[in-house]
């Protein structure tokens, strides 16, 4: 900051002051690294909860490749070689891969320590994905999952990995919830539309019909460190809240009468459609 200004001779000089913002950007930098490795932290935990279900979605593709393995050298083996069963089997044997690959490949990118990339995100896509992962752990857990993604939407400028954490965050809350509700009544509702109103944004509303949040733990409920669960680390919510912020939007319960919770976030789109 400062201004010109002229001596009794009337020579032009300048006074102002100089203010040495260095301390504050490394703080600014030493709390990114720490929000960072927060978020790395949530993601290890959400693969912690669903260490069974992916071993097994690992576990049936290699059984499959096993299979179809032997029972392509078995038509090999014939004094009268099969060759098309056992391109049909090699056949199987790739898929199969492909599909042991997908798992594995979704879950090194929930645990990768990234940097933060800003590129337009396809919400509809990262939501299709972030069920690809959790929906083994549903069916065993006997929650029904509807998802409805509104044709034609717009993407939103954002980090990929950090969208699907919230979606995975808010997933897997309220496939928890649903065990407290008999098995016949445990489901979620996915939802992400446009908002009609300016400006424009987009809409994602994940719905269970769990016993719902308690008056009292509301107000602390996207706290850091705050949990209901005795082994919980009480970090989802808070960093849904600081990803869905630091992209411009907003997130919060919706509360409404009834069982079940309802968390809506929004996110500010671009104009260019995917």
């Amino acid at each position: 900051m400062g201004q010109p200004r002229r001596d009794s001779e009337h020579s032009l000089g300048f006074v102002g002051t100089v203010v040495d913002i260095t301390e504050r950007r490394r703080a600014e930098e030493v709390l990114r690294v720490a929000q960072a490795e927060l978020a790395h932290v949530s993601r290890i935990a959400v693969l912690g909860e669903l260490t069974a279900s992916i071993a097994h979605e690992v576990s049936q593709p290699l059984a499959g490749i096993i299979t179809y393995g032997e029972a392509c050298l078995r038509w090999l083996d014939r004094p009268q070689p099969n060759l098309e069963e056992a391109r049909s089997a090699v056949q199987r044997m790739i898929s199969e891969g492909r599909r042991a690959s997908a798992v594995i490949g979704r879950t090194r990118a929930l645990a990768a320590k990234g940097v933060l990339q800003r590129a337009p995100v396809d919400l509809g896509a990262a939501l299709e994905e972030s069920l690809a992962l959790l929906m083994p752990e549903m069916r065993n857990r006997g929650v029904a999952v509807s998802v409805h993604v509104a044709p034609g939407l717009p993407a939103v400028l954002g980090d990929r990995i950090q969208l699907q954490q919230v979606l995975n965050n808010l997933l897997l809350n309220a496939m928890q919830a649903s065990a407290a509700v008999p098995a016949g009544q445990r489901s979620i509702l996915v939802r992400c539309e446009r908002l009609s109103a300016p400006p424009p944004r987009l809409l994602c509303t994940v719905q269970d019909t769990g016993p719902g949040v308690a008056p009292a733990n509301i107000p602390a409920l996207f706290d850091a460190f705050f949990t209901t669960r005795p082994d919980g680390l009480g970090m989802g919510l808070s960093i849904c809240r600081s990803v869905v912020e630091s992209h411009g939007g907003r997130i919060w319960l919706d509360e409404q009468p009834g069982t079940g919770a309802t968390f809506r976030f929004t996110l500010p789109v671009r104009e260019t459609r995917l």
